[in-house]
């Protein structure tokens, strides 16, 4: 197996074999020092903290492509990725930025993604503006949709492709557009510029998503998808459990009846890591307690 790292001295991510013990290529495309890594299969993405983000090759051990989000190696971005997530073996790589959107790119294709929404708005009222996106998941399960969890948030969002059924029905018909160039690399580049910063849609159907945001997460450190062939069936798979009756505040809320039909019909799992609210008590300093002084007249 190969094991990927960012030395934070050094621009480069090296590339480790872990059962010879040796290091089989050092990846030197970027200029600042990398801050963010995601791997799947043969695909391997970085972002620096100059927000340039690029796709290398695990195969062939050599660069891939750059990701179209309208900056430059040598220039400050208004945006810059908080996150990065590959689409479960569907060659595409999520990008989240600073301001809130998400970018999809095509890593075959070398351009936005045509058949979901490439760039995405968050809207503000299922994440705040002020709150960060640390990671994005993909869940194999669920096809289409995202989790993207924060500190204190975590939403799904599921991506309908243009052209979709569900989302033209869901959706009022509005009048045709010009047809986006967001396909070519150049328009690709445009529409990812835009995105940096705060306008232009691309290929944006925003309106055709679908978000849902889970209620009660705090404290959330990290968050992994798990495959049901790996770790086996979820725990509560008693449709008539009393699993709705838990005290955890985001299934303490939720609908009985959705809950069995979920069960029914079964869900992707996660596993996420919280910090207890005890925890945080206990590593909080007391609050200061001001003292009465009684005022001595002379």
């Amino acid at each position: 197996g190969l094991l990927a790292s960012a030395p934070r001295t050094t621009n480069e991510v090296v590339v480790l074999d872990v059962g010879a013990l040796s290091v089989v290529a050092r990846l030197k495309k970027h200029k600042a020092p990398v801050a963010l890594l995601a791997t799947e299969g043969e695909w391997l993405a970085s972002s620096d903290l100059n927000g340039v983000v690029h796709i290398f090759s695990l195969d062939k051990l050599q660069h891939h492509a750059k990701v179209p989000l309208g900056c430059d190696d040598n220039e400050k971005v208004r945006a810059f990725p908080t996150a990065l997530c590959f689409d479960g073996g569907r060659n595409r790589l999520i990008v989240a930025l600073s301001t809130h959107k998400l970018i999809i790119f095509d890593v075959e294709a070398l351009t936005l993604a045509q058949d979901v929404p490439s760039i995405v708005t968050i809207p503000p009222k299922t994440v705040p503006p002020c709150a960060r996106v640390c990671g994005i998941s993909a869940p194999p399960a669920g096809r289409g949709k995202l989790l993207l969890w924060g500190h204190s948030f975590l939403v799904k969002v599921d991506l309908k492709a243009p052209g979709d059924k569900d989302a033209e029905e869901e959706q009022p018909k509005k009048k045709k557009k010009r047809k986006s160039k967001a396909g070519t690399p150049e328009g690709a580049e445009a529409a990812a510029t835009d995105a940096s910063k705060g306008g232009g849609d691309g290929n944006n159907s925003t309106e055709a998503c679908v978000w849902k945001a889970y209620e009660g997460m705090q404290h959330i450190v990290s968050l992994h998808p798990l495959e049901e062939s790996q770790w086996g069936a979820p725990l509560l798979d008693d449709p008539n459990s009393n699993a709705a009756e838990v005290s955890h505040p985001s299934v303490a809320t939720a609908n009985k009846k959705r809950l069995r039909a979920a069960f029914a019909k079964g869900r992707a799992m996660v596993l996420t890591l919280e910090v207890a609210p005890v925890a945080i008590e206990k590593s909080l300093p007391q609050s200061f307690e001001r003292k009465s002084f009684t005022r001595v007249q002379s």
